[in-house]
């Protein structure tokens, strides 16, 4: 497949939820899902090298093992020397999450070569013999649109829910000030959650906005 295919399989799998498995989760999809056509470098030895190199080595079960391995690496020292290095207080990725998803961000690659017309040699480097599905074209505008509207609705659903969150907890209390849908109590300047305040067995006031000391 294009890479404007892969690139809206790895946002696909983002918005399917893991994104929000750790830091970085979103570029580290993105850059998995397209990862094995590093092998586009081989063009650089002529086409004739090219034709007989591509969809083989870096599409093959040996570099679904290692390719995940070494993005995780790239991703981890990004996290390090660079994000990090700019906002200290922001919290590590995970390296077991990072892992997973650049397995699962790798993985998707050679699949979609797989269902094309092309193929891919998905034994490599044990068997050169190619695979074939036959199912979608190398250039998809079918499946740019599915992929692409699909990642589009689930972004905007996700704004949606983000800013339908009018109450809000504040140093363990309920805030009732935040703009949004209000909680039983929070009407009349009183919020209902007796835990939130010690445990005293009754309902405390919440001061308003801008309230004199």
């Amino acid at each position: 497949m294009d890479p404007v295919a892969h690139t809206l399989a790895g946002a696909a799998l983002a918005k399917a939820g893991l994104e929000r498995r750790t830091a970085l989760a979103f570029p580290t999809l993105l850059i998995g899902a397209n990862l094995p056509d590093v092998d586009i470098a081989a063009y650089w030895w002529g086409e004739t090298f090219a034709l007989t190199f591509r969809r083989g080595w870096t599409h093959g079960v040996l570099a679904l093992a290692v390719l995940p391995v070494v993005l995780t690496g790239l991703m981890l020292a990004w996290d390090r020397w660079v994000r990090r290095a700019r906002a200290p207080a922001a919290p590590p990725a995970s390296p077991g999450a990072l892992l997973l998803l650049s397995a699962v961000a790798v993985a998707s690659h050679p699949l979609l070569d797989l269902l094309n017309v092309y193929g891919i040699r998905l034994l490599m480097p044990f068997s050169d013999r190619w695979f074939y599905g036959d199912v979608l074209f190398i250039v998809d505008p079918w499946f740019w649109l599915v992929l692409g509207a699909g990642v589009l609705m689930a972004d905007a659903g996700a704004h949606r829910a983000r800013g339908g969150r009018g109450l809000h907890r504040r140093d363990g209390a309920l805030d009732c000030r935040r703009p949004g849908p209000r909680a039983a109590g929070c009407g009349d300047g009183r919020v209902g959650d007796r835990a939130d305040h010690g445990g005293t067995g009754r309902d405390e006031p919440v001061p308003p906005l801008g309230g004199s000391g």
